[in-house]
């Protein structure tokens, strides 16, 4: 299973890279166990340069002070039992050049990225799943910052629905 997710992951990948990105955000179911998540969401600043990560984890808060884009999958009946065993996550963007950990835009330039979520949970799925990012560092000319929790709140939140 984890061959065919990462031969999934791949294949998006190279479609993010040549194709337009999309103004909403996704989620596919990829068999009984396993979704795909997307997330889009751009960065503009016309008066500094800006940096955003390319690591995603699970469970991080607003208030974490870390270097990763965080994010949580939810179930609409807030039932934990089916947990997700196997997770893949980080950030693409097809217009964006790749320093070390970071996506870097030089002022004025708009930058557009898509946090990608493979979610393998441990029992098939049965119910409706939401993600979300629950925090997102960036850099304007090299001083961390972070989006508003309330600027979080308004991003496209994909849903999965199962029944």
């Amino acid at each position: 299973m984890n061959t065919r997710i990462l031969i999934v992951a791949t294949s998006l990948f190279l479609l993010f890279l040549v194709a337009p990105a999309a103004d909403a955000s996704t989620a596919i179911q990829l068999d009984e166990q396993s979704a795909l998540f997307t997330i889009n969401f751009a960065v503009n600043d016309s008066n500094f340069d800006v940096a955003v990560p390319l690591l995603a984890k699970a469970g991080i808060a607003y208030q974490d002070r870390v270097n990763e884009v965080g994010y949580t999958i939810k179930t609409s009946e807030e039932d934990t039992s089916n947990t997700i065993t196997d997770v893949a996550a980080l950030v693409l963007s097809p217009n964006a050049t790749l320093n070390g950990g970071r996506y870097e835009l030089q002022a004025g330039n708009a930058g557009q990225f898509t946090l990608l979520i493979i979610a393998t949970f441990s029992q098939p799925l049965a119910e409706n799943y939401t993600a979300m990012i629950t925090k997102l560092p960036y850099w304007l000319d090299g001083r961390r910052t972070t989006v508003h929790q309330n600027e979080l709140n308004e991003l496209d939140r994909p849903l999965l629905k199962t029944q």
